[in-house]
């Protein structure tokens, strides 16, 4: 029988199969305004099942599932499934089912007994007066260990981790991603957060950088995108590379230009949007920051996308944007930022072989009329139009009703096929 997989930080799963090595909470990922994705490992061919319900007594409903091309994905040991329709302000009860694939004929597909897993409360991202409180990493280059210590110094109330670029250094197997991605995400979803995944540079690197996708969940197949969560309106970038193509460090293996100007693209549409014109606060990941960065790290060339994205963010009233990258913390202010060209003020997330327990953790605070910087006690504050707050609490209310009438449609499907 399948058990549901598990994998402690010292794993050597790169010489273990994965029925092996016991049992993985799922990790949970904020991808969209009203979608999370929830991602679990079974130690052999299984087609995984999402449970989720959003208080102690209410029914379990089936998480939609995976799906590429029409085809649910099935017969592997990655197991994916998607909650839609979510109430931000709510915590949400995640279990975890597998049911063992016996054989896979061409007109009958035999399963074994189903299990279930370890059942995970991941908190609201959201509370109920509006704020959101955000613990922000970079940069551990698969120091993960540090990851939990390092997001306590910054409080209990924490709500979602932003994972802001290069956690996982170099991947060169499917093991170095189940131990230093897949791993401490589950590791935050056990412990009540759930994540927003940034790719950094030197998650473009290593044998297995093309086999994230499978632990990695991506909104729309991209490593970017944009999403609504409560007053604020939160855009997340890939900045690709930090040197030109033709390095020799690349083996002749990357060519950025097409898909980053792909993404130029779609941010001149997003900052035009309705989403982010009517938030109330516009705020940026991207790992590279959006200007020449100092000694080593500075490439002037069309690869950084950094360099790229920063004319389409000037002008349309960002607030903030937070990097890292430079494996250095620093903030600049507005008046700072002007000597790059820049409108909007940018932190810069510290990191890589001086990552101390707390030193280099970041904390956000959203509030309707405030965005916080507890670290550089720098703030920005905003008068709050009621009624659009109003206004946008319904329509969210209404994409929530949405989703769930969906979600109670496919749960009814489900129960019927098991009885089938």
């Amino acid at each position: 029988m399948s058990t549901l997989v598990s994998l402690g930080a010292q794993t050597q799963t790169q010489t273990q199969p994965l029925d092996k090595v016991g049992n993985l909470e799922p990790w949970v990922q904020l991808i969209a305004t009203d979608t999370l994705a929830v991602t679990f490992l079974t130690g052999g061919a299984a087609k995984g099942t999402v449970l989720w319900r959003q208080g102690e007594n209410e029914e379990w409903r089936a998480a939609a599932p995976e799906t590429k091309d029409g085809l649910i994905v099935a017969n592997g040991t990655i197991q994916r499934s998607f909650i839609r329709g979510f109430d931000p302000q709510k915590p949400i009860y995640i279990k975890p089912v597998s049911e063992p694939i016996k054989s896979f004929g061409a007109y009958n597909v035999s399963f074994s007994s189903a299990k279930e897993g370890k059942e995970v409360k991941v908190k609201a991202p959201m509370s109920r007066d509006g704020r959101i409180a955000v613990g922000i990493v970079c940069d551990l280059h698969n120091q993960t260990a540090r990851l939990l210590p390092t997001l306590k110094a910054l409080g209990d109330d924490l709500s979602l981790c932003v994972l802001n670029g290069d956690i996982c250094d170099a991947p060169g197997s499917t093991g170095d991603l189940v131990n230093n991605l897949a791993t401490p995400m589950a590791a935050l979803s056990k412990n009540g957060l759930m994540t927003l995944a940034v790719r950094g540079n030197h998650e473009c690197r290593g044998a297995a950088a093309r086999d994230i996708p499978e632990y990695l969940a991506r909104p729309n197949d991209r490593y970017y995108g944009a999403l609504t969560l409560g007053c604020a309106r939160i855009v997340f970038l890939d900045t690709g590379e930090d040197k030109p193509k033709d390095h020799a460090e690349y083996s002749g293996l990357i060519d950025f230009d097409a898909y980053l100007q792909e993404e130029a693209e779609w941010l001149k549409k997003e900052v035009e949007s309705a989403e982010w014109q009517t938030a109330t606060w516009r705020v940026v990941f991207m790992h590279i920051p959006p200007r020449e960065s100092p000694e080593e790290h500075s490439y002037p060339v069309v690869e950084n996308g950094a360099r790229i994205f920063a004319p389409c963010l000037v002008g349309k009233n960002v607030d903030l944007a937070i990097s890292g990258h430079e494996h250095k913390e620093s903030f600049l202010n507005e008046a700072e930022a002007k000597k790059y060209g820049l409108d909007f003020p940018v932190l810069i997330g510290g990191g890589g072989s001086s990552f101390k327990t707390t030193d280099h953790a970041l904390r956000l605070e959203i509030a309707p009329g405030e965005l916080y910087l507890p670290k550089l006690d720098w703030r920005e504050t905003k008068q709050v139009d009621q009624k659009q707050s109003s206004s946008s609490s319904q329509n969210n209310q209404k994409s929530n009703d949405i989703w769930s009438k969906i979600n109670d449609i496919w749960q009814i499907i489900e129960k019927n096929r098991q009885k089938q």
